[in-house]
């Protein structure tokens, strides 16, 4: 199979390329960067608003699968920067749809697209659209895919839930809080109780390797059915750690939980194996 993948060089996408087997594949990462060190894995050097450029060379390929995992600006989801992906990606898909190889599409979205905070969201799930700039993006994203290919390709929409683990950037949630504690430093919480689907990146990996073999088209969520605040993954890490940090933190606001539905997938055969309390503790063997 010859594979397309965006966002090959972020999070998801060097755990992806880890799992991926290159021996049965041939790997094209669209980036801005070359990495000339990759034996296995061809990069083609392109924005994706400029993607136009390399249609030729797309034309040539023949991909058989897109795996589309980029989005500019991360953890900036401010109308601009929200407005600036939708045009780049449209740009983007309105260049594919003339790829006639192109046979499979899987888009990674998000539990954002929801604008609830709800536990047990469905993809079914139809809450009123907020003044939320990322969901409205993505889901004009997923619409415009939806219009403009035919209907003999698959598209897949995996709406991902809190995603952590290897090569997280470190001022994300999880990683700030460890390297804190290690450092034996104070703690900001704004919203200490806030409870959310955390899943691991290699879970989310494995469900994306099910959907290449399975070829199926939909809207599926990702995530563990399982919530953690940001209070009680300090409290796993300092039992790991045995010390304690000083924390700054509203204590009076509301408790809140947001957590994935997953019985859609679940019906296909795939479940979480890595859990968020093992995960912090294989950190401080």
């Amino acid at each position: 199979m010859i594979i397309i993948i965006t966002g090959g060089t972020g999070f998801i996408g060097k755990n992806l390329l880890k799992q991926l087997n290159k021996d049965k594949n041939k790997i094209y990462v669209i980036s801005r960067k070359i990495h000339k060190n990759s034996k296995s894995v061809k990069f083609i050097k392109s924005n994706l608003n400029q993607i136009n450029k390399k249609k030729n060379q797309l034309e040539k390929i023949k991909p058989d699968l897109l795996i589309h995992l980029a989005w500019e600006g991360i953890p900036n989801y401010d109308f601009s920067t929200s407005i600036q992906n939708y045009k780049d990606q449209i740009k983007f898909f309105n260049c594919l749809r003339h790829i006639k190889s192109l046979k499979h599409i899987i888009v990674t979205g998000t539990c954002a697209e929801y604008n609830a905070i709800k536990s047990g969201l469905s993809e079914n799930y139809n809450g009123k659209q907020k003044n939320n700039f990322l969901s409205n993006s993505k889901t004009k994203i997923y619409k415009h895919i939806k219009k403009i290919f035919s209907k003999n390709i698959d598209i897949t929409w995996l709406r991902l839930f809190y995603v952590y683990g290897k090569f997280q950037r470190k001022n994300a949630l999880i990683p700030y809080l460890i390297n804190r504690v290690k450092k034996n430093k104070k703690i900001i919480l704004n919203r200490p109780h806030d409870a959310k689907d955390f899943i691991n990146v290699a879970d989310v990996c494995s469900a994306i390797l099910l959907f290449i073999k399975l070829k199926k088209s939909g809207v599926f969520n990702v995530g563990t059915g399982k919530s953690y605040s940001p209070f009680e993954i300090l409290s796993i890490i300092q039992r790991n750690h045995r010390s304690k940090v000083k924390l700054f933190c509203n204590k009076k606001l509301e408790k809140t939980s947001i957590t994935a539905n997953i019985k859609k997938i679940n019906k296909l055969g795939w479940r979480p194996k890595h859990s968020l309390k093992k995960y912090i503790e294989s950190i401080f063997i």
